[in-house]
């Protein structure tokens, strides 16, 4: 009985690992799947794969209790080497990249600790990094942006994995790209979990550039500019009143389109403005907010603020303004634009 109770705290705790590096992939905009299979190996998973054009990512989470180090590059719980878990992450890795087409990029194993150990710095150590979740993201890297070739090929990995699910065991085949040798990967855990199968189904989320956000936005104010010059030639004596009222039910009406299906300059450039911490739709009222926070500072800083959070994405890591922030929202591209 004692036995089947610590079973289930542990898969419990497994389970608890993959939705917090989940949630700190999708925090971080990373394409990536969940829960996929390890080639050759029925029983078991790989956790979460991380996709960009230059690297896979193949990443356990480990949800560690008790004293989590790495000294002397020795990877220790509770005083016990853990280089058990080092040599199913390589031995994943090279399943993996046998089974990847060819032109594939390299692959990488990490081990992401999510309790104890939750704040280590990425470290090498036996040819995998290990770092703790709050690190994820820096360890990652800025998340890839280019849409087209990553849509491909994460459906070229996850058929990949689908299709060797149950296939024969390949291991101590690694794979060579461009003439180097790949990078073993991850590991997966012993047995299948509760995860969702993926997070990034189809097709990957790019971080709308500023440039293409800037252009949106003027052909949304054009439009908004139209009937505000038609009621001021229809009232040559400039009634102020009937002006605001104009602006403010322009500002409402474009608000609440973006935060639903998107105002026309983002329809227009492939855009949506997405939450940020799931990629789904803002929706109507986080939208009207948005768009509230943005024109009140004009009055309430002379501009100032207004000018600044239009231009905070060109520093910003995921390209949010300031009014972005404040509703957590991100604006996405939705569709490649050729312009």
């Amino acid at each position: 009985m004692a036995s089947a109770e610590r079973q289930q705290q542990a898969w419990e705790a497994g389970g608890e690992g993959e939705r917090l590096v989940a949630r700190a992939l999708r925090e971080a905009c990373w394409p990536a799947l969940h829960d996929q299979a390890w080639p050759g190996r029925p029983r078991a998973n790989i956790d979460h794969v991380a996709l960009s054009l230059s690297r896979i990512w193949m990443i356990d989470a480990k949800h560690w209790s008790g004293d989590v180090t790495i000294r002397q590059g020795v990877l220790r719980q509770n005083g016990y080497r853990r280089t058990d878990y080092l040599e199913k992450a390589r031995d994943a890795a090279e399943a993996m990249a046998s089974v990847l087409p060819a032109a594939s990029p390299r692959v990488a194993p990490m081990i992401c600790l999510t309790q104890s150990g939750r704040d280590l710095p990425a470290t090498l150590v036996d040819g995998v990094i290990v770092v703790g979740v709050t690190h994820l993201s820096r360890a990652l890297g800025p998340a890839p942006e280019e849409y087209e070739e990553l849509a491909g090929l994460v459906a070229d990995v996850r058929e990949s994995l689908h299709r060797e699910a149950v296939g024969p065991p390949r291991h101590g085949a690694v794979r060579a790209t461009g003439g180097r040798p790949v990078t073993p990967p991850l590991t997966s855990t012993a047995t299948s979990r509760r995860t969702p199968s993926m997070s990034l189904p189809s097709q990957a989320t790019r971080l709308a550039p500023w440039g293409l956000r800037a252009r949106a936005t003027v052909v949304d104010w054009a439009l908004m500019a139209l009937p505000l010059i038609a009621a001021s030639t229809a009232s040559p004596s400039g009634d102020l009143d009937m002006i605001g009222g104009w602006v403010w039910l322009l500002i409402f009406v474009f608000a609440w389109m973006n935060g639903r299906h998107g105002s026309p300059g983002k329809r227009l450039f492939g855009l949506r403005v997405a939450r940020a911490k799931d990629g789904t739709r803002l929706g109507g009222w986080r939208g009207l907010l948005r768009g509230f926070l943005l024109f009140l500072t004009l009055p309430a800083t002379a501009g100032l603020l207004f000018v600044i959070s239009l231009l905070w994405p060109l520093v910003d890591r995921r390209k949010q303004t300031l009014h972005d922030k404040a509703v957590g929202a991100v604006v996405t591209v939705t569709r490649p634009v050729g312009m």
